[in-house]
């Protein structure tokens, strides 16, 4: 996310972060939902590859499962970007990541405020609305935080 936006309009990221995690959620808990949500966003990847790919990522647990984005989550991260040359220098931890609005949203009752403020949605909606918002970050040239836990 930009720092403009942050400081901006903290509201949009609030909400923002709320729907990552929400997502996440999903993606833990509902894993063949996924696959299919994942073979309809790369229609030529074989069923195979799809599956190994879904596999691992489970396995070495690439995404957070509450929204939560570490220092190693972040090194193992960084690695993969620069070795892939889209960074070309590393970037501190603190230079990129920002858990303000993932406190915000866990108050000190330990209950969460995610389905405060807003209707339900179903789990495919929370889905689509995650990739959209992923596809126009990217778009934008935003790195993404979620990269793990």
């Amino acid at each position: 996310m930009r720092l403009a936006t942050i400081k901006d309009e903290p509201e949009t990221v609030r909400k923002f972060v709320k729907a990552v995690i929400r997502g996440l959620k999903f993606t833990q808990e509902n894993r063949q939902e996924v696959a299919l949500v994942a073979k309809k966003e790369f229609p030529t990847m074989s069923e195979e590859d799809l599956k190994a790919t879904l596999d691992r990522s489970y396995g070495d647990e690439a995404w957070s499962i509450d929204g939560t984005v570490s220092q190693q989550s972040w090194d193992t991260a960084s690695k993969v970007v620069l070795g892939a040359g889209i960074l070309k220098r590393p970037v501190p931890y603190d230079d990129v990541v920002d858990m303000q609005f993932m406190r915000a949203l866990k108050p000190a009752s330990g209950q969460s405020s995610l389905d405060q403020d807003e209707p339900p949605l179903t789990n495919l909606q929370v889905i689509e609305r995650g990739n959209a918002a992923q596809l126009n970050a990217a778009r934008q040239g935003v790195v993404p935080l979620s990269l793990g836990s």
